[in-house]
């Protein structure tokens, strides 16, 4: 009997530690398909179109360096394609292994950028230095998109 109960409690112990080896898996699987996704929205997003709005849900919500609060990817999309007519964007760099909090179905990416805005007519240009902030949700085609964002700029 001893001898069972010794069995059953060796096997339970490893049974345990292959569970927690799985466990971490997954984590490890979510931060690697969130990383892919956040570098190709930011490759997207050096090329100056607005093609890096795919990477986004239809009601993403950005909090703004002023504190407002807006909601839908349809005003942020035509602001950007207004500012685009008028300025080229070069993306100098970015933080390529953001920060990230993982949850199971959530996860937080925190990176710095620094971009340049070059008015069209006159090649006058703005350096732009922050840190960018996003949550990214994973959908139910198992693709992460950014759910909430909010970037601060000039630091």
């Amino acid at each position: 009997m001893k001898k069972t109960v010794f069995l059953l409690l060796i096997f339970l112990v490893f049974t345990n530690c292959a569970g927690d080896e799985n466990a971490e898996k997954p984590k490890d699987q979510i931060e690697d398909q969130v990383q892919k996704a956040y570098n190709k929205m930011f490759k997207s997003y050096a090329e100056g179109t607005d093609d890096f709005f795919e990477y986004y849900e239809d009601d993403f919500v950005r909090v703004e360096s002023d504190g407002s609060i807006h909601t839908g990817i349809d005003q942020p999309k035509k602001d950007w394609n207004r500012f685009l007519k008028t300025h080229k964007v070069e993306l100098l760099n970015y933080e390529e292994d953001p920060k990230m909090v993982i949850g199971s179905d959530q996860v937080v990416t925190i990176g710095k950028f620094k971009e340049l805005f070059i008015e069209k007519k006159s090649q006058d240009t703005t350096r732009n230095t922050g840190v960018y902030i996003s949550s990214w949700r994973k959908q139910p085609d198992g693709k992460w998109k950014i759910s909430m964002d909010t970037f601060h700029a000039g630091l």
